[in-house]
């Protein structure tokens, strides 16, 4: 599930980043918005891409740490319990 949101993520990205660079192409504007504006609105928006990329990915990593932890939280939770009914001590055992 997580693998299809990021690849949803990064495609939208991807897009966001190239709007300014196609804007620039298909409105004609002047020189100083070419080699301004266009480049500068760019790296703006791969500069934030990158950040929140990072974020998500570091969301999705601590999530599952947190769930993996939790499985073995439980493994260990049931081995004492099991180790009991193979004790001597039971009372099926006659």
């Amino acid at each position: 599930m997580f693998q299809i949101f990021l690849i949803f993520y990064r495609l939208l990205a991807t897009l966001v980043v190239l709007t300014p660079l196609m804007i620039n192409l298909t409105i004609k504007g002047d020189v100083i918005a070419s080699l301004v504006y266009a480049p500068s609105l760019t790296i703006v928006a791969l500069v934030l891409a990158i950040y929140f990329d990072g974020k998500v990915v570091d969301v999705y990593a601590a999530r599952r740490k947190q769930s993996l932890l939790k499985k073995t939280t439980l493994k260990f939770t049931h081995a004492p319990l099991l180790s009991r009914f193979k004790s001597k001590q039971c009372c099926l055992k006659h």
